[in-house]
């Protein structure tokens, strides 16, 4: 069961409280777990279902920071190491005693001390608690000694961060099993482990880099880049209804996001020889939360 953007203290947590004293008394805890997420669920579930019969995922954590494990979340009610252990379990995965023994690397980019809303953050998130160009440089480590690497980055919520996208230029990013950026740092772990879970298990490598590259079209493009050019181009939009300005905005869109996608693929993912197909790009509802991002990749026309 999980909690929808909770904190320490609140409602949520009060509810956790009692379905916890009532998992003690029932004694189902082999069966029943209270964490917080909610929209990444899907991925829990799906993980489980075809990873059935097959022992469990192990996963190596790898944090941008000596104190990752501790860094505090603003939509949850726990430090970053305590969640993630949650979201491994809900998706049927354990942690590695040691990196030869992982069947995928979880590569985390955590706060330095605590996420913060706004880019950048000295404060709490960009800190000499990490080092992202070390970070970074684990990554390709483990990508050319031949790991799966399934990236989460919760250093802020709602999108990816500027400065570890950037960083991130000079990885092939083809070659990550998984990456995820979105909304909560629940939402993004969750879809991120599902990515690293299920890499072992990837048959049509056209279908995995599809995954892949839309939750970088969502995650990086829209939420962190083009969302705030959107915003800034409109007469100051409500966040809740943008009414008559939702035509404007989807047109502003289109006009970004589509050559954004093309260099993006054509940088990383075009060596590969696999061919991109983007639709047309649009707003979910009348707001700037949610864009729809339709494309589809195929193998390369050789192998069809």
């Amino acid at each position: 069961m999980t909690l929808d953007d909770t904190s320490e203290y609140g409602l949520a947590a009060y509810d956790r409280r009692i379905l916890e004293a009532r998992a003690d008394e029932l004694g189902v805890w082999a069966s029943f777990d209270s964490y917080p997420g909610a929209d990444e669920v899907p991925c829990a579930l799906v993980t489980r279902a075809l990873r059935e019969g097959l022992p469990p995922a192990r996963a190596w954590v790898r944090y941008s920071g000596t104190l990752g494990a501790a860094a505090g979340l603003i939509y949850e009610d726990r430090p970053a190491g305590e969640l993630i252990k949650a979201h491994l379990r809900a998706a049927g995965c354990v942690l590695a005693d040691s990196v030869q023994d992982a069947d995928f690397i979880l590569a985390v980019n955590t706060p330095g001390r605590h996420q913060g809303n706004v880019q950048p953050d000295s404060a709490t998130v960009d800190t000499p608690g990490r080092h992202l160009p070390a970070f970074v440089d684990g990554l390709l480590a483990d990508l050319n000694v031949g790991r799966a690497v399934s990236l989460a980055d919760i250093a802020y919520p709602n999108g990816a961060e500027k400065r570890l996208w950037k960083l991130l230029e000079r990885v092939p990013l083809h070659r990550l099993a998984g990456y995820s950026a979105w909304n909560t740092a629940g939402n993004t772990l969750g879809s991120a482990v599902a990515f690293g879970a299920l890499a072992g298990l990837v048959t049509e490598h056209a279908k995995q880099a599809e995954a892949v590259f839309s939750r970088m079209v969502d995650d990086a493009l829209y939420q962190t880049l083009i969302r705030p050019q959107v915003r800034a181009s409109l007469e100051r939009p409500s966040p809740f209804d943008l009414g008559e300005q939702r035509e404007p905005a989807e047109v502003r869109l289109r006009e970004l996001m589509v050559v954004a996608a093309e260099q993006l693929w054509q940088r990383h993912f075009a060596p590969t020889g696999l061919q991109l197909q983007l639709g047309t790009p649009r707003l979910a509802w009348p707001r700037l939360f949610t864009g729809v991002f339709p494309l589809s990749v195929t193998p390369p026309h050789s192998e069809r």
